[in-house]
């Protein structure tokens, strides 16, 4: 575990940065994925109310073609406020971050896929 600034980092996978237009959907939200990991994903979206600490199953969209994976298993770890819009227009934009739960092979193999394709690097 590495410590910045006397944080200490829990992850146990690397993140990569997400480099295309890529939606996640679930607990009834879409947004834009902002970084993942075999063991997880955080995702920026506008606040429509707080988001519980449930586990849930997830649905990624991502790419040009469309490509769907689904089911994943995954419980909010944090949710938090990025941005407020100016007092005019009070949009607020929420950062969530999401542990995967007991991921199939397959599921797995999938995402791995995806990190390779749409992100800053994946040494598999």
């Amino acid at each position: 575990m590495s410590s910045v600034k006397g944080v200490v980092e829990r992850r146990r996978h690397k993140r990569y940065k997400v480099l295309d237009v890529t939606a996640v959907v679930g607990a009834r939200r879409v947004g834009h994925i902002l970084d993942m990991s075999l063991g997880g994903l955080a995702f920026s979206y506008i606040e429509y109310k707080d988001l519980s600490s449930e586990e849930m199953e997830l649905g990624i969209v991502f790419g040009k073609n469309g490509k769907y994976l689904d089911k994943l298993p995954a419980k909010i770890v944090s949710d938090s406020v990025l941005s407020h819009g100016p007092q005019a227009h009070p949009i607020v934009i929420r950062r969530c971050s999401l542990e995967f739960l007991q991921l199939s092979e397959d599921q797995i193999r999938n995402l791995q896929d995806f990190i390779k394709i749409h992100s800053n690097g994946f040494d598999s």
